[in-house]
């Protein structure tokens, strides 16, 4: 009889571990499919980044353009003088 108890004791004790790494295992196929999902995303986030870095570079380059030009302007070129204002 109390071999039986021991027997269904140990039995139980491995039915509950088994269910626990069950558990383990989707708690972590969950974690390994939202990291895949934030990693994702950051990539994205960081290209959107980039691009608006490239684009912002460009805005950047065409007014420091339109500033050099308006300078020259104000500075005498053209204005007869002969300098030409460099």
């Amino acid at each position: 009889m109390k071999r039986r108890n021991i027997k269904d004791h140990l039995q139980w004790h491995l039915k509950e571990s088994e269910l626990a790494i069950v558990e383990k295992d989707k708690e972590l196929a969950q974690r390994l499919e939202n990291e895949f999902q934030l990693r994702h995303a950051l990539e994205l986030k960081q290209r959107q980044l980039v691009s608006l870095g490239v684009s912002h570079g460009i805005e950047i380059s065409n007014l420091k353009a339109e500033n050099d030009e308006r300078r020259r302007n104000e500075h005498g070129v053209g204005d007869g003088n002969g300098e030409g204002g460099f």
